[in-house]
């Protein structure tokens, strides 16, 4: 009987995170979409976004309002679950997607789990933080697949709660500027990877970070020349819009050697 992998525990790197699935071949943060990323690339990682909904269920969305990725309006907080599983979340990508649903996160660990790692992004909402961490770790925990996951937000204080409530989820702090010593920074709060920005990124750097038992995602990549270059610095991922095409430019170099 084969043991699907731990998180990061490979060789193969650098390894391709999907954000919000393969979005240029099927609506975002959609079962729809993490299939495709199955089907089409040879991504380790999908990345989703979850948030609460009015009666506190963990739903996976990017925005805090329904409008630009579902037939509906309004804000995600101020909806229940059962008002947003009315809603097609397909159709705005084209009409082949007609009717898909904005999961659960229950539905996307159901789905992901000894499939894929996932990625999962909390969003730093205005209320109800703990709350959202709480019930995204539950979620975890309840599925079984706390070693398969990691857990990131910009909101490096609900990263920091995380740890209270699970000590063995991995974290990763997404960060949009140059932070001062990374290696003890994220140490301060136990968390597993720095994510980003690739600009800032030297091969030194990620050098002392895998030196301090840390791990470096190179952040948002969506062209091939930028994802060469940070592969070149010995970056362990990175996340993009294009993991088909990064799939393919992987694939060919490995045949022309």
């Amino acid at each position: 009987m084969t043991t699907f992998p731990k998180i990061y525990d490979d060789v193969n790197k650098p390894f391709i995170e999907a954000h919000r699935g393969a979005v240029r071949l099927a609506p975002e943060n959609t079962i729809a979409s993490f299939n495709k990323v199955l089907e089409e690339t040879d991504a380790r990682l999908i990345e989703i976004d979850v948030q609460l909904t009015k009666d506190k269920e963990v739903v996976v969305i990017h925005d805090s309002k329904v409008d630009r990725t579902t037939n509906g309006t309004g804000d995600v907080e101020n909806m229940t679950l059962a008002e947003i599983k009315r809603l097609d979340a397909g159709s705005w990508f084209s009409k082949e997607f007609t009717g898909e649903k904005v999961p659960t996160l229950e539905e996307a660990l159901a789905w992901s789990k000894n499939k894929i790692w996932l990625s999962i992004e909390l969003k730093n909402i205005t209320e109800n933080k703990k709350e959202l961490v709480k019930k995204t770790v539950e979620n975890i925990l309840a599925f079984g697949v706390e070693d398969q996951v990691q857990i990131i937000s910009f909101n490096h204080r609900m990263l920091e709660l995380v740890k209270k409530y699970s000590s063995d989820i991995k974290t990763s702090a997404i960060t949009p500027c140059a932070i001062v010593n990374p290696p003890v920074y994220l140490k301060s709060f136990n968390c597993q990877v720095l994510n980003g920005p690739g600009e800032y990124l030297t091969k030194e750097l990620v050098q002392d970070l895998h030196d301090s038992g840390l791990l470096v995602n190179g952040g948002m990549v969506n062209d091939l020349e930028t994802w060469d270059r940070l592969k070149s610095l010995n970056v362990d991922l990175m996340c993009t819009n294009i993991p088909e095409e990064i799939s393919e430019h992987e694939r060919q170099k490995y045949i022309s050697i």
